[in-house]
């Protein structure tokens, strides 16, 4: 398949399945993104070589990350996202055709178990990793597994602005649009699993808009387990909700419908962000990174 068809099967259905949609037809064929749905392969000896983008395992390291962890064996690695094993779809999706990026996150001790602190992470983006590090041995030991992409399209949260528009028409906006529009792309792509892993497309948000969550970092310069954050979160709510439209998703990786062992030490969902301006001119030296969970 291609995200062409696909998109064509989606004006398909809202042409024979639904008066409600056939208003909007355009609107909505317009907001819906390309994305790639992320599924995982377990692999059974543990650390491959071979697999580039991947939760767990032994990371692929550049010497920078070597030197990240021998200085500080607190670091675990997360995962590595590799863009040369997507690449064909690296126009549709305004990304890199090769480089990786790798996530590390401090682990720290709470009655004799380790959890994972993701306020304390590194983002390397690198196109000079040299070697797997095969020395690496972490806190927390974390299983590989192989990630798989497939073409999936994308359409905002129901509480999205986008929707607005059809909202206005529909008492039951929630049943008779959004959860049919779910059901439909969930066909179309033939992807059922509930499974909100994906590189692309439109933040599948735990709570509000990950968006905010990264421009309210960005203007805050305080910890966010802090009621300090929280009141500046409030008062600078109209700075945030303008600085958000110039984030975009990259990618984000749900712990919990993994099957990885990593939601033992992480429950949530980890989103990785970047200003639009940067990823045009591919700079990936202030990545954001925040968790979401219930």
């Amino acid at each position: 398949m291609s995200f062409p068809f696909l998109l064509n099967e989606v004006g398909a259905y809202i042409n024979k399945k639904s008066n409600i949609l056939e208003t909007h037809r355009q609107l909505i064929i317009d907001i819906v993104k390309p994305a790639l749905h992320i599924e995982y392969l377990q692999n059974e000896t543990q650390s491959s070589e071979s697999v580039q983008s991947k939760i767990g395992g032994k990371p692929l390291v550049s010497n920078e990350m070597s030197e990240l962890l021998k200085k500080d064996s607190d670091w675990v690695f997360i995962f590595q996202l590799d863009f040369s094993n997507f690449n064909i779809y690296s126009d549709l999706l305004n990304l890199p055709s090769e480089g990786m990026i790798s996530v590390f996150m401090k682990a720290y001790l709470v009655t004799d178990k380790y959890y994972l602190n993701p306020l304390e992470y590194k983002c390397f983006f690198a196109q000079d990793l040299v070697h797997v590090d095969k020395d690496y041995n972490s806190k927390v030991s974390i299983k590989e597994n192989e990630m798989i992409f497939k073409e999936w399209l994308s359409i905002p949260d129901d509480e999205d602005p986008f929707w607005e528009p059809i909202e206005d028409e529909n008492d039951d906006f929630g049943y008779d649009v959004y959860e049919h529009m779910q059901d439909a792309i969930a066909s179309i792509c033939n992807i059922h699993d509930y499974n909100s892993s994906h590189v692309g497309g439109y933040d599948a948000a735990v709570q509000s808009s990950v968006l905010y969550d990264f421009a309210g970092r960005d203007l805050i310069d305080l910890p966010v387990t802090q009621k300090e954050y929280w009141e500046q979160f409030q008062v600078r709510w109209q700075e945030i909700k303008m600085l958000s439209k110039t984030y975009v998703l990259l990618c984000q990786i749900d712990t919990l419908n993994s099957i990885s062992n990593l939601s033992n030490y992480l429950d949530g969902v980890i989103y990785i962000g970047i200003k639009k301006e940067d990823l045009k001119n591919r700079n990936f030296t202030r990545l954001k990174l925040v968790v979401q969970n219930t």
